[in-house]
């Protein structure tokens, strides 16, 4: 039975949303002078040799599969790579006495993130890139111009290469569509994209779709540039491709790198939207995970989901916790005049849908004038005092407790 799911656009405040974001970032301003992206945690050792550092972010890329962390994943991927860098080695991989138990030993003591699939999906990806790359990521990229493509982009050339094809329906397969890479979809190849151009292994003129994932979604939806609509919940994946086209389109008419605005939007919605009161979910701590002691291991199998009730936190503008959190989040955001909406990460964290409430803001009277907003205790302020205009009585200096400039002076005559 069809879901009833409507999805609008509007390009024109996508584009003005865009913008601001990516005048944010070429200016440094807040939240971006405070920004730290995964790459930065990149060792000096992999720069060295272009072939060794695209097989790193390779196997960091690997990683990136939403509901974790970026800075960490990829930060505690380099560090498993400095220790074991045999582990990025495509011919080392394809021998045939490594396996699956192989990878887990090495990257279980770095990385406790889906241990039960990611040494087998990290063997497989660096078997393929092998047998059909020649061990060598960059060639993922080369020639991916297409000037056939009716947006003039180089996303779908890529996509062939890189998406699982497994992962794509038969209707929907493209005649040229490789085998790719197991646990890649379109997302994944976007972001390897992302950290090639961001380390200078590609140029930015390669315009790729940006890796439109759930911190995009919530920008742009909580400012009205995609509208969600119909009675069934929308999911991440309904918003996707229609958000990634979207970007691509303002990147290529404003000719703006793609990386510009990924690190606009991402780490906006980081450093501001979670932050804000009424982007908090209520309920996800009740649901039991009977094989917690086994979810390390190589043998975890993930038990069904306890279906849970979510709801949205309702801010209390009478608690001095939700004024606060309101003045550190959408009372710095650049973004605030055009949000109308909360949609928190947790209703995507446990069902992959994106949901909404209304955003409202606390009572005026718990800020000062000229917009500098502030916390007040609620007591009427005392009337300043008209200065006397009699000259003050100076203060009378204790004996031994002079440290005038004066006294401070070293006397020329004393022999020190």
């Amino acid at each position: 039975m069809p879901r009833d799911v409507t999805i609008r656009t509007n390009q024109a405040r996508f584009d003005q949303v865009a913008w601001i974001l990516v005048n944010k970032v070429r200016s440094n301003e807040f939240p971006f002078n405070i920004m730290w992206l995964p790459q930065n945690a990149t060792p000096d050792e992999f720069k060295k040799d272009p072939l060794v550092l695209s097989r790193a972010i390779f196997f960091a890329n690997m990683f990136m599969r939403g509901q974790v962390q970026s800075n960490y994943i990829y930060g505690q991927a380099m560090k498993l790579l400095m220790a074991h860098q045999e582990l990025m080695d495509p011919a080392f991989m394809s021998q045939e006495w490594v396996d699956v138990q192989y990878v887990f030993d090495r990257v279980a003591p770095f990385i406790k993130y889906r241990l039960f699939e990611m040494p087998r999906l990290i063997l497989d990806a660096f078997r393929r890139l092998q047998e059909d790359w020649g061990g060598d990521p960059r060639k993922l990229i080369e020639g991916i111009e297409d000037s056939d493509e009716l947006s003039g982009t180089n996303s779908h050339e890529l996509h062939l290469r890189m998406v699982n094809i497994e992962s794509i329906p038969k209707k929907r397969r493209h005649e040229r569509q490789g085998r790719g890479i197991i646990g890649v979809r379109p997302k994944i190849a976007n972001l390897f994209a992302y950290f090639m151009r961001a380390l200078q292994l590609m140029e930015h003129a390669k315009t790729t779709e940006v890796a439109f994932d759930f911190h995009a979604e919530r920008i742009f939806t909580v400012t009205g540039a995609i509208i969600l609509g119909g009675t069934d919940p929308v999911r991440f994946e309904d918003v996707t491709r229609i958000g990634s086209k979207m970007a691509e389109t303002f990147c290529l008419n404003h000719n703006v790198p793609t990386n510009e605005l990924a690190d606009g939007f991402w780490w906006f919605s980081k450093a501001m939207c979670a932050r804000a009161p009424g982007n908090r979910t209520l309920g996800r701590s009740k649901r039991p995970d009977h094989n917690k002691s086994q979810r390390h291991t190589i043998d975890y199998k993930p038990q069904p989901r306890v279906k849970v009730t979510l709801k949205f936190y309702q801010p209390d503008w009478s608690k001095q916790r939700d004024v606060r959190a309101y003045e550190l989040s959408c009372g710095k955001c650049a973004l605030e005049h055009l949000c109308t909406l909360n949609l928190s990460s947790g209703f995507y964290g446990e069902e992959g849908t994106l949901r909404t409430q209304p955003r409202t803001k606390p009572l005026p009277h718990l800020f000062g004038h000229g917009n500098l907003h502030h916390q007040t205790s609620g007591k009427p302020k005392l009337p300043d005092e008209v200065p006397s205009d009699e000259p003050l009585e100076p203060m009378p200096v204790l004996v031994g407790l002079d440290i005038s400039r004066e006294q401070r002076k070293p006397d020329p005559t004393l022999d020190l």
